[in-house]
Formats: C-alpha cells, structure tokens, sequence
C-alpha cells in the first residue's frame, strides 16, 4: 500500500529525524508506528545515521504490529525485521540475525541487557543539527 502521510504524520517523522530523544504520543489508530518506521528508514538509508534500530513494544505489538507495518507499507518492504521473542534459543538466533530492526518485548529487556553485556550493538549517532 503507497503511504501518504496525513500531515501531523509528516510532523511526527520530521521531530523524530530533528530529536535525539522523543516519545510520539497519538490516539491508537493514528499511524505512530508506519510514522516511526518511516524515520527509522531514512535514519538507515538515507542519513546513515544507525545500523540497527531496537524497537521495546508491549508483547502482542512486539509479536504482531511491527512487521505487519512493514509488511503492509510500499516504502518499508525493503526493511528486515527481527523478533527477539520466546525461548532464549529463539531470542538469541533472533539477535544474530541480518535485520534492521530487532523488536523485544518489554520484560525481556533485563535479559537482553545481560545477554549482550557492555557490547550493545543498537546505537544511534544525531550529528545534524537544524542551520
């Protein structure tokens, strides 16, 4: 499906490109996480701004919405996304998987923070800044 964004949508992507450290607060139903996606593919692709985006979700939104997004979005299908949920096998495949986006659900992070020690491998360098 071709995504046109609404234009609170545009604002959104754009704040999240502009912001180091930002929550995106809309209603459900409002298109926060195509919005996201949408950022983190031109952080990846076009600013090269990160490697590897860690998404921390609820566990049904974890299991579900993220790469039903991806899936359903033109723009987005080129983006690989891993689950690191289940079994700790599971998890940890999921972590040596080639992706660009690895999502956990949150009572996980605790295992995910001693799995991989002081060698956390999602960072994000915001070098522009507004002129």
């Amino acid at each position: 499906m071709k995504f046109v964004p609404h234009k609170y949508q545009e604002h959104a992507i754009q704040r999240i490109l502009d912001t180091p450290f930002i929550a995106l607060l809309l209603e459900m139903g409002l298109g926060k996480t195509v919005s996201t996606l949408s950022a983190v593919d031109l952080l990846l692709n076009d600013y090269f701004e990160a490697e590897r985006v860690l998404v921390i979700a609820p566990l049904r939104v974890a299991d579900d919405t993220w790469a039903r997004e991806i899936d359903k979005w033109d723009h987005l299908k080129h983006l690989r996304i891993s689950k690191v949920l289940g079994s700790v096998a599971l998890r940890r495949k999921a972590l040596k998987a080639e992706a660009d986006v690895y999502v956990i659900n949150r009572e996980n992070v605790e295992w995910l923070v001693s799995e991989l020690g002081k060698q956390v491998e999602f960072r994000y360098s915001h070098y522009r800044r507004a002129v």
